[in-house]
């Protein structure tokens, strides 16, 4: 199915002489096309440029992981940094750096991989939260990075933190905010009855952390407050549930 897949690819970026251009080169040329048909071209090219780079995270991951999703982390990648741009945001370290794209690329890879593998940890800890240590958790992340930001190109990916955001930039504001208060809230009783207090308990002060944490839009916030405020525990304690056995078919 892939070998298809890198098939037609092939030759869209053949079409434009791919070869001809390094890996940087493709993505700025994209981007001078992006309005008009070259464009998939260009991104054909930039597909083909990478491609190896599936078959290393699918190592890296001893195996475990499908290779049909190693490959999925190199497409959603290219289409992150395609997004960011961060070589023409001002306050970026790779501002009007010729070889940015393919710092950004090499980082967008790091960031994606993180992703993929904390979707399969996730629901193993989330599942059995109630049984589980905060301070556990917090062992097994600490001094870890923001992997969300560019500038900061640390080995250490906090990729639990990573994959909450993802929750957050979806949309999916309750969700995020009860993954972070299963993963990253101490209690001395961790039960579904101490998380959802929790998020009772939330208000507009509390949105300093999650600005920092994650960057997170401050009207979505204090709108979900209000509709949060509105919720009974039981109504609460179903979307914990459907948020938990989401998880579990994501990955099962």
């Amino acid at each position: 199915m892939l070998e298809g897949s890198y098939k037609l690819y092939r030759t869209k970026a053949d079409e434009i002489d791919w070869k001809k251009y390094d890996c940087n080169d493709l993505f700025f040329k994209y981007i001078e096309h992006e309005n008009d048909q070259l464009s998939e071209n260009y991104f054909a090219g930039i597909v083909c440029r990478y491609w190896g780079y599936a078959g290393r995270i699918y190592l890296q991951c001893k195996k475990h992981i499908a290779f049909e999703e190693c490959h999925d982390c190199i497409i959603d990648a290219i289409r992150y940094v395609l997004k960011k741009r961060v070589w023409e945001n001002k306050n970026s370290s790779l501002y009007n750096d010729k070889k940015g794209p393919d710092k950004a690329m090499h980082i967008a890879m790091k960031r994606q991989k993180s992703l993929m593998l904390s979707k399969y940890n996730a629901y193993k800890r989330l599942s059995e939260f109630n049984t589980l240590s905060i301070d556990a958790v917090h062992e097994d992340y600490n001094d870890a990075s923001d992997g969300l930001l560019f500038d900061l190109e640390s080995s250490e990916i906090d990729k639990m933190r990573i994959y909450i955001a993802e929750y957050f930039d979806s949309g999916k504001i309750l969700e995020g905010l009860l993954l972070d208060a299963i993963c990253y809230n101490n209690y001395k009783d961790y039960s579904s009855k101490n998380i959802l207090k929790h998020i009772k308990n939330l208000d507009k002060k509390d949105y300093v952390y999650y600005d920092v944490a994650y960057n997170l839009n401050k009207e979505l916030y204090f709108k979900e407050l209000l509709v949060i405020k509105d919720c009974d525990t039981k109504t609460l304690e179903l979307k914990l549930n459907s948020l938990l056995y989401s998880i579990r078919k994501e990955v099962f």
